[in-house]
C-alpha cells in the first residue's frame, strides 16, 4: 500500500514553528502550560516519525526490519499518548478553575494508556498493533481497533470534562473542545475508510494550533496581564513603604531639630556676648542646612514615586526674584563674588503656577553656582517669550565663573546621589541631589535643565519653564527717565558699570565721579533737585555725602548686610544684588518708611492655650516660644491627658496637638474632641505640630477635623501667625493690623 505523508510534512512544519514559539514566549511555569506543551511534541513526534518511517525508512530501508519496526512504534506511542494527555490537559484546566487537585481515582483513566503503550512496545514480538514484512510493507494488526477505541474513549472523556466541569471556562472553551473532537473523529473516520491517507497527525497539528491561537494565546495574555498587575501592585507597595520610611525618617529627624532651633532662637533673645551670639548662629545656619537636606529628600522621594503634585497659585514675578537674591545673599557676601541680575523685556508681574518649585530649582542652581565658584561672579539672566493662551515661557540663565565641568562627567551630572569628581569635590559638601531634584521638577512643570560647561572656566545652566501669564510688568517709559539726572560715586569699577546699565534700561544716563571731591561740583550746577539721584557707597562716602549736603536726592548703596550706624541716618537706600525692580521703586516709586520688623509684637492677655506633645523637649521649646507672647500654655504628654482635661471642663482658647504620638495619635484625638458634645468641643480650634513634612498631610489633618497645622521646626514668626489667626480678638493687647502691616512688607 503506497502512503500520502503530504499532509504529515505539513503538519511537521506547522508543529514545530508552534512548539518554537510557545517555549519561546515567556509565562507562567504551570501544569497546564507544561501539559500544553508536552501535547504539542507528541503530536510533532508521532507526524515526524511516521513520515520517516514511511518516506524513508520503507522506501530506502526497507529490508531493515527492526529499524522499520521501531520507526512505526515511536510513532504509534506517540500518537497514542497525545489523546491521554490532551484529557489531562482538559482535567487541569478545569480543575485549576475550580481550585481543585486531580483525586487517585482520577489516574485509573490512564490505565488505557499503558495497555495501549504495552501493547505497541510488543508488537515486534506479537504483531499486535501491526505487522512489518519487506514483501507486504506494514499492515494492521489484530489489536489495532482496540487502539482505536481507546483514542476515541479519551476523546470523548476529555469532551465530557470540559462539558461538565468547564462551566467557568466560557463557552470559548467549550466550543473548541468540540473542534477537537469533530476534527479528530473524522479524521480518524478518513484513514480508516481510506488507509492511504495518513491523517492522523495532521488533525494533531490543527487541533494543536487551534488551540495555540484560542486557548493559550488568550492564557499568555491573561498571564502576562497578571504579571503586570503583580508587578504594578508591588512597585505601589513598595513606593508606600518607602514614602512611610521617609515620612518616618523626616519625622524622627524634625523632632531634634525642632528642639535644637527653638533653644538656639530662645538663646538668641538672650543677653549674650559677641563669640556666644555667634554660636548660636553658627547653630542656627547648620540646622537650617539639615532641614533644606530633609526637605530634598523629601521631595526627591515624592518625585520618585510620582506623588509630587503642582500647587498652582497666583504670584509674583519681583517676589520670586527677591526671595532667591535673599536666598544666596550670605553665600555671596562670604566668598566676595559679584552678582549680576539681568532682566530682559517683557517681565512678569504676575504669573500663575507653582512658586515654591520654581523657587526651589533656581535656588538649587544659584547655590551651586555659588558653591563652585571661588572668585569671579555669578549672572543669573532672564528671558521671556509670549506663547498662545496668554502662556510665558521663562529662560533662565545661570552662569558662574566656576570651577567648570570635564566633558567626560556631563553624563553623570543629573544622576542621583552622585557628585562628579568627588575627591575634589568633597570640600564642597552636599548630597548630590541637587540638580537631579531640579530637572526632574522642572520635567514635571513640562520645563527642562540644560547646562553648557568649559573645564576650568565655568559653566552655564538654562532652565525653560513655561507659566500662565497673569499680568504683565509695566516700567517707565524711557522718555521718562531721560529727564532724570544720575550720579554714581562707587570706588567698585565692576559695580559702577554694572549700575549704569541697569539705569541705561530706563533710558537713564550716569555721571562716574572719580572721588568724593566732585560733590561739590555738582552742587553747584544748577540741576532739578526733583530730578537728580546721587548713588553713592554706604561704606565708603557717608560722611562726605552728608558733609556736601546736597540739595539732591541721595540714596545709599549697601552691601548684603549692611547695617546703619546707630546715629547715622539716611533717607533712602538700595542693598545688593540689584535690578530693575529696585531700580524702579527707588527711582519711580513714592517714597515709603521703611521699618525692621519687630519680633514678638503679639502680645495677649487673658489666654489659655494647651499644647500636648509626647516628647518633653518638644513641650518645653514649644511653651517657653508661647511665654514670649504672654502666655502660660498647659502642657499635655498624651491624648488621653487632654481629652480628660476636657471631660473636666476646661476650656482653651487654642490647642496645640501634635501629630505622631504613642497609644493615640493627634489625628484619632482630634476626632475623640470633636465627638464631645457641646457647641465648644466643636469649635475649638486645633493646629496640628507635625514632622511629616509629605504631600496630603494637611488633608488627613482637616479630615479629622483640625484647623491648621505648623510644620516642625516651629518658630516665634509661625507662632505668632497662628495666634493673631485663631485667638479671640478681645483677647490681643497689640493692634492687629500693625503687625499684620509688618509681616506683609517683609
Amino acid at each position: 500500500m503506497v502512503f500520502n505523508y503530504d499532509f504529515y510534512i505539513a503538519s511537521s512544519v506547522v508543529l514545530l514553528v508552534l512548539i518554537i514559539y510557545f517555549f519561546s514566549v515567556p509565562k507562567v511555569s504551570s501544569p497546564a502550560n507544561k501539559c500544553f506543551g508536552a501535547f504539542m511534541i507528541l503530536c510533532f513526534i508521532c507526524c515526524f516519525a511516521d513520515m520517516i518511517s514511511g518516506s524513508i525508512l520503507m522506501r530506502y530501508f526497507h529490508d531493515r526490519i527492526a529499524l522499520n519496526y521501531i520507526g512505526q512504534m515511536i510513532s504509534f506511542s506517540a500518537q497514542h499518548l497525545a489523546a491521554p494527555v490532551y484529557v489531562l490537559y482538559m482535567f487541569i484546566l478545569t480543575r485549576e478553575l475550580e481550585e481543585k487537585k486531580l483525586q487517585k481515582k482520577d489516574w485509573i483513566l490512564a490505565l488505557p494508556a499503558l495497555s495501549d503503550q504495552i501493547i505497541i512496545w510488543s508488537t515486534p514480538l506479537t504483531n499486535l498493533a501491526f505487522s512489518y514484512t519487506k514483501e507486504n510493507g506494514y499492515q494492521r494488526g489484530p489489536a489495532f481497533v482496540y487502539l482505536i477505541v481507546v483514542a476515541v474513549f479519551y476523546l470523548v472523556v476529555g469532551s465530557y470534562q470540559i462539558i461538565a466541569h468547564g462551566k467557568r471556562m466560557g463557552t470559548q472553551y467549550r466550543l473548541i473542545s468540540a473542534a477537537f473532537f469533530i476534527i479528530s473523529v473524522t479524521f480518524l473516520a478518513i484513514q480508516m475508510v481510506n488507509a492511504e491517507y495518513v491523517l492522523l497527525g495532521a488533525a494533531g497539528a490543527l487541533s494543536c494550533l487551534i488551540m495555540q491561537l484560542s486557548l493559550q494565546n488568550p492564557q499568555l495574555i491573561k498571564e502576562a496581564n497578571e504579571r503586570e498587575t503583580a508587578a504594578r501592585k508591588q512597585a505601589e507597595k513598595s513606593n508606600e513603604a518607602k514614602s512611610t520610611f521617609v515620612a518616618n525618617i523626616s519625622h524622627e529627624l524634625r523632632t531634634p531639630l525642632n528642639a535644637i532651633c527653638g533653644m538656639a532662637e530662645i538663646l538668641q533673645e538672650a543677653e549674650l556676648s559677641a563669640i556666644e551670639q555667634e554660636y548660636v548662629k553658627t547653630i542656627q545656619d547648620a540646622s537650617k542646612s539639615l532641614i533644606d537636606i530633609i526637605d530634598d529628600v523629601l521631595d526627591f522621594s515624592k518625585i520618585d514615586a510620582g506623588k509630587s503634585q503642582l500647587v498652582i497659585e497666583e504670584y509674583e514675578f519681583a517676589h520670586l526674584l527677591t526671595n532667591l537674591e535673599d536666598l544666596v545673599a550670605a553665600y555671596l557676601q562670604e566668598k566676595g563674588l559679584r552678582f549680576e541680575i539681568n532682566i530682559g523685556d517683557g517681565a512678569p508681574k504676575r504669573l500663575c503656577g507653582d512658586r515654591e518649585k520654581v523657587q526651589q530649582i533656581l535656588g538649587n542652581l544659584l547655590e551651586n553656582a555659588v558653591k563652585f565658584t571661588e572668585k569671579g561672579k555669578v549672572v543669573f539672566d532672564v528671558s521671556f517669550q509670549e506663547l498662545e493662551e496668554d502662556r510665558l515661557r521663562m529662560e533662565f540663565r545661570i552662569t558662574d565663573t566656576g570651577i567648570g565641568i570635564k566633558e567626560e562627567d556631563m553624563g553623570k551630572l543629573f544622576s542621583q546621589f552622585s557628585q562628579i569628581d568627588t575627591r575634589k569635590n568633597r570640600k564642597f559638601g552636599g548630597t548630590g541631589l541637587g540638580l537631579v531634584l531640579s530637572k526632574r521638577l522642572a520635567n514635571l512643570m513640562g520645563g527642562d535643565v540644560t547646562v553648557k560647561s568649559e573645564y576650568g572656566m565655568g559653566s552655564c545652566f538654562t532652565v525653560r519653564l513655561d507659566q500662565q501669564l497673569v499680568e504683565k510688568e509695566q516700567f517707565p517709559d524711557r522718555s521718562v527717565g531721560s529727564k532724570i539726572h544720575t550720579f554714581i560715586l562707587e570706588e567698585d569699577y565692576d559695580a559702577r558699570w554694572y549700575l549704569t546699565r541697569l539705569l541705561s534700561q530706563f533710558g537713564i544716563s550716569a555721571v562716574m565721579l572719580q572721588n568724593a571731591d566732585q560733590l561739590q561740583g555738582i552742587r553747584e550746577e544748577d540741576y532739578d533737585a526733583d530730578q537728580t539721584v546721587v548713588f553713592y557707597s554706604y561704606e565708603k562716602y557717608y560722611g562726605m555725602v552728608q558733609a556736601a549736603e546736597l540739595p539732591y536726592r541721595t540714596v545709599a548703596l549697601l552691601n548684603y548686610f549692611t547695617t546703619v550706624g546707630k546715629n547715622q541716618q539716611i533717607d533712602e537706600y538700595m542693598r545688593k544684588p540689584f535690578d530693575v525692580f529696585k531700580i524702579r521703586q527707588v527711582l519711580f516709586e513714592p517714597k515709603r518708611r521703611k521699618r525692621l520688623k519687630k519680633r514678638n509684637k503679639l502680645k495677649v492677655q487673658n489666654v489659655r492655650v494647651a499644647i500636648v506633645d509626647d516628647n518633653k523637649v518638644n513641650l518645653r521649646v514649644a511653651a517657653t516660644l508661647l511665654r514670649e507672647f504672654g502666655i502660660i500654655p498647659e502642657a499635655f504628654v498624651s491624648g488621653a491627658g487632654i481629652l480628660k482635661a476636657l471631660g473636666m471642663g476646661r476650656k482653651y482658647d487654642l490647642i496645640f496637638m501634635d501629630h505622631m504620638m504613642p497609644e493615640m495619635d493627634g489625628v484619632e484625638t482630634t476626632k475623640k474632641i470633636r465627638e464631645i458634645n457641646g457647641k465648644y468641643a466643636k469649635n475649638v480650634p486645633i493646629v496640628a505640630l507635625t514632622a511629616n513634612a509629605v504631600d496630603g498631610i494637611g488633608k488627613e489633618y482637616l479630615e479629622a477635623g483640625m484647623n491648621d497645622w505648623l510644620f516642625k521646626p516651629v518658630d516665634m514668626e509661625r507662632f505668632q501667625e497662628k495666634l493673631l489667626k485663631y485667638l479671640p480678638s478681645e483677647k490681643v493687647v497689640t493692634d492687629r493690623t500693625e503687625i499684620q502691616d509688618l509681616q506683609t512688607e517683609h
